[in-house]
């Protein structure tokens, strides 16, 4: 409640609080501990403390895979944060490494129309033409928008915003690129996609449990 009002801090003291108390009554590969580092992790993004979210995030990765196996779709999105956290530092071939990883792990779970694994191919779209690999990167922008096509229409603006990302990128548009890069020495660094996708996701469910 407190992320969704953008009270942040208080959300993060939430967050810690939380870890606190499940690792001293819980084993530190706990899922249910894990998932209280997955909320923090996700909180730091939003201040823009990186370093710190990149230690509870990757430690999230390790105790997932172990307890859910490779395939699991909690392992993709712990894999899809760690490339948002990768991109906005600049580290685009680490990202698109991760990026990768989630979307092979969302076609096999989800099938390959539903709508997060155009999110994926979206954020690889965008570490590729960090990379300067723009051929690759239009071809992913084309495989995301067409699976929002199918899934939501053409006047959702999720396809909108990919249709445009599509359009300036294969204009040249230096906005395409712009997406996924930002200044490494700013102090407040825009959230990558991947990351304000999987935070909208996440304060959605912490709403509807409270509202149950």
């Amino acid at each position: 409640i407190c992320s969704r009002m953008g009270m942040i801090l208080e959300a993060l003291a939430l967050y810690e609080r939380d870890m606190q108390i499940t690792e001293r009554s819980l084993n530190n590969d706990d899922l249910r501990v894990i998932g209280s580092k997955y909320n923090s992790g996700l909180t730091l993004c939003k201040l823009g403390r990186y370093a710190d979210a990149l230690t509870l995030l990757e430690d999230v990765l390790r105790v997932r895979t172990a307890a859910l196996g490779s395939e699991h779709v909690d392992v993709a999105n712990a894999l899809t944060c760690i490339g948002g956290i990768h991109s906005c530092t600049g580290q685009h071939a680490e990202a698109l490494d991760r990026y990768q990883q989630a979307t092979s792990i969302r076609k096999a779970t989800l099938g390959p129309d539903h709508v997060t694994v155009a999110m994926s191919l979206r954020n690889s779209g965008t570490a590729l033409a960090c990379l300067g690999q723009t051929s690759l990167a239009i071809e992913h922008f084309e495989e995301a928008y067409a699976i929002l096509l199918r899934q939501m229409g053409p006047e959702h603006p999720i396809s909108a915003k990919a249709k445009e990302l599509l359009a300036d990128l294969t204009s040249g548009n230096p906005r395409a690129q712009a997406v996924a890069i930002v200044d490494p020495t700013t102090a407040a660094r825009p959230l990558h996609p991947a990351i304000e996708s999987l935070l909208r996701r996440h304060d959605d469910a912490v709403a509807r449990a409270s509202a149950a």
